[in-house]
């Protein structure tokens, strides 16, 4: 039988494969987002592929055939079943959820780092959406990346 971090590691490694498959393993790092506030489940991805990043309807700029609208749809639809999985998972085993997932798998490397969040970033605001966190991420990790620092 399968313990909780066995549950975990598997559910993470979901969420890579799903984004390698998307990338068709032409990236060098992906960086998925999933956040759930009050309920609000919110899931996204962006990639490096030689020190520059590309949100997934940018992929298509690597080469990656079939980039449709219907893929991209169907990719976050799964990255949202994954993350209630997840969600699932720390409840079941009566744990506090996080309210935020940030995963990182360096692709050359062929390693991961996920970080845990409990705090709230959008659910108390008025002005804030887990989009605008998902693009802080982004643009934070842009600004390493550009300067030849790979997250």
């Amino acid at each position: 039988m399968k313990n909780f971090e066995d549950k975990l590691s598997e559910i993470q490694k979901d969420m890579i494969s799903l984004a390698l498959e998307l990338a068709e393993g032409k990236i060098d790092t992906a960086y998925i987002y999933g956040s759930c506030e009050n309920h609000s489940l919110s899931f996204n991805s962006f990639f490096a592929k030689d020190k520059k990043l590309y949100t997934i309807n940018k992929l298509d700029e690597l080469g990656i055939e079939n980039l449709t609208t219907d893929r991209m749809f169907q990719y976050l639809d799964i990255g949202i079943s994954d993350l209630e999985r997840f969600i699932t998972l720390f409840q079941e085993d009566k744990k506090q959820a996080p309210t935020q997932l940030k995963l990182v798998y360096d692709n050359v490397n062929k390693k991961a780092k996920a970080q845990y969040s409990y705090d709230l970033f959008y659910s108390n605001s008025d002005k804030i959406t887990a989009d605008d966190i998902f693009e802080q991420w982004y643009s934070e990790v842009k600004e390493v990346v550009e300067r030849n620092n790979e997250f």
